[in-house]
């Protein structure tokens, strides 16, 4: 928090990831909009938060809501996908981020899948699920494929 309240984002995010606990990330989340972390981020870093707020979707409700978990991470997916700064790049490490990107997001598709079919089972017992909640995850899903 000392090097998010001193506006590094970046520093403060890679802190937090470092960490490994997603209870640290979302408290490090819930103090910043996602264009800081959108504007002020390496991809990497993106993608590292992108990966744990999904899997983490996919095995607990969100304690900060599942409305604004998907928001986070539409975000970030939506930022990683259409990030074009990388394509005319042709550097041995573009092409380890891209190789990278790939296998981060087969996992955050993965994780969404699983997103899915719980919340699913979820409506058939007749919990209260966001009407939304569905509908992001098939969005998410097909930009993921996109990546």
């Amino acid at each position: 928090m000392q090097l998010l309240r001193a506006g590094e984002v970046n520093k403060a995010m890679e802190a937090a990831l470092e960490l490994k606990s997603i209870d640290d990330l979302l408290d490090l989340l819930k103090e910043v909009k996602p264009q800081a972390v959108l504007g002020n981020c390496r991809k990497i870093i993106v993608l590292c938060a992108t990966q744990q707020l999904a899997v983490d979707l996919s095995t607990r409700a969100p304690p900060e809501g599942l409305d604004t978990r998907l928001d986070w991470i539409k975000n970030l997916v939506m930022h990683v996908v259409f990030d074009k700064t990388v394509v005319n790049d042709t550097s041995e490490r573009a092409e380890k981020e891209k190789n990278y990107m790939a296998v981060v997001m087969a996992s955050v598709k993965e994780a969404i899948e699983v997103t899915q079919n719980n919340l699913q089972k979820s409506l058939e017992e007749g919990e209260d699920i966001p009407p939304s909640a569905m509908t992001d995850l098939t969005l998410l899903k097909n930009l993921v494929q996109t990546a």
